[in-house]
């Protein structure tokens, strides 16, 4: 069976548990962001534009089936904890939130996480428990305020691509030279980057 496209919300709020995809591009400051809960069925959620007028993080808890999320621009400062319930998912993306300076703890319970790309954020930290993402290959981290990098990040078994450049890394994160399966890697440091 084709999948359905609904021109407007009103016509997929007439059968929310159908909704596999939810693609929203904003412009203007009337872009409403839907309530999610009700879309039990979702699989990708994207938000992208001039959404600096959104201010909460959309409560995602109902979308158990959620495989990727893309939330970018917004005017969101932080993520409120339950991220880590939505265990399909496999990407995340959560780019160029200005105001964003941490990340929920709980986001280290994804064991299918594949990639996580939160770059052009604030981020002063990264989760403390990061290497318990054991299936994540790709981190994309760069043009944040991180100050160090937790050591766990050293444990990630499958990490192949990293990019930590235009932080504010005091010293050469060396350690990462010694990851097996690191095949790229940015930094601030000459010395610590694979290209």
């Amino acid at each position: 069976m084709a999948a359905r496209e609904y021109s407007s919300f009103k016509d997929a709020l007439a059968e929310p548990e159908k909704v596999r995809r939810i693609y929203i591009s904003g412009g203007t400051s009337r872009t409403v962001i839907p309530d999610m809960r009700q879309f039990l069925a979702l699989e990708e959620l994207t938000l992208m534009g001039k959404l600096e007028h959104v201010k909460r993080f959309p409560d995602l808890s109902a979308c158990t089936k959620l495989r990727l999320l893309t939330i970018t621009g917004t005017g969101i400062t932080k993520i409120a904890p339950g991220l880590g319930a939505l265990v399909r998912l496999e990407e995340i993306n959560l780019v160029g939130h200005r105001k964003l300076t941490s990340l929920p703890d709980d986001m280290t319970e994804l064991s299918r996480l594949k990639s996580l790309y939160i770059d052009n954020n604030r981020l002063a930290s990264l989760p403390a428990r990061i290497g318990d993402l054991k299936a994540l290959q790709e981190l994309v981290a760069y043009n944040n305020a991180l100050r160090n990098l937790p050591p766990s990040l050293y444990r990630l078994p499958k990490l192949h691509w990293l990019e930590v450049q235009c932080n504010k890394l005091t010293r050469p994160p060396v350690a990462l030279l010694k990851m097996k399966k690191l095949r790229h890697l940015q930094t601030d440091f000459p010395e610590v980057s694979l290209y």
